[in-house]
């Protein structure tokens, strides 16, 4: 593991708040069916799971949607994981343990019933160990989320990062600004917001994948593809 580029990753998003939500953010009932981990393809009952790179919200929305479900939430970032253990205290989400820890120094062997990890591994420096490390901490008919950038999705904005990195590594908000200004690229999605764009633009750490590469990556870590949803990016649910 190249911990340079981890320690690349965690500086990024110390840096940024990213995803960005009001305080009073919590998400309405009906839009959390997506990450309700009884739907999502277990064999066995679901009563611990690991959020790994939570970020800012997911552990407020998955320990409010999972209630009886205890989870740990991991993250590079100690100040995401301080603003989501700030958002569960609000919202009195107390089933969530909060952990500042790199994927890669994970030693746990089948703890955990379900595990998330979207718009993780592509900013890791070896996705395939990753997953790897993820698959051995599940246990036996336990599923996993994950989601990977999709290479097709993501090309204009990979151009567009290149050639800013290439450049430099330092980029304010107004300069970037006044780069896509001069390409006339519309302030769409992420585009939109200043943490957005320094996540998009300025990630220091970022794989893309096509359809048959993110199959091929849980496949070899001996994972069944449940469900495959592309929609801008691929999302994988995988049974060990």
């Amino acid at each position: 593991m190249n911990k340079l580029q981890h320690d690349k990753v965690a500086a990024h998003y110390n840096r940024i708040r990213y995803p960005r939500y009001p305080w009073v953010f919590w998400g309405r009932w009906r839009d959390l069916s997506r990450i309700d981990l009884s739907a999502w393809g277990a064999s066995r009952k679901i009563e611990k799971a690991w959020l790994c790179g939570a970020g800012t919200i997911q552990p407020l929305l998955f320990g409010r949607r999972n209630s009886q479900v205890r989870f740990l939430a991991t993250d590079l970032s100690a100040r995401s994981l301080k603003e989501s253990r700030i958002r569960c205290g609000l919202h009195g989400v107390l089933n969530v343990e909060f952990r500042t820890q790199d994927l890669f120094r994970c030693n746990a062997i089948e703890e955990f019933d379900a595990i998330d990890a979207y718009g993780v591994l592509h900013h890791t420096e070896d996705p395939k160990k990753g997953l790897e490390i993820l698959a051995r901490a599940l246990k036996p008919g336990g599923v996993i989320r994950l989601m990977l950038y999709s290479r097709e999705a993501r090309q204009y904005l990979e151009d567009l990062r290149s050639e800013l990195l290439a450049e430099k590594e330092n980029w304010t908000d107004a300069q970037l600004v006044q780069f896509l200004r001069e390409r006339k690229i519309p302030f769409l999605g992420d585009l939109e917001s200043k943490a957005g764009r320094a996540d998009a633009l300025l990630h220091p750490l970022v794989t893309t994948y096509n359809e048959v590469e993110a199959r091929k990556l849980a496949i070899s870590c001996g994972l069944q593809i449940l469900r495959h949803d592309q929609d801008g990016k691929h999302i994988l649910f995988l049974k060990k």
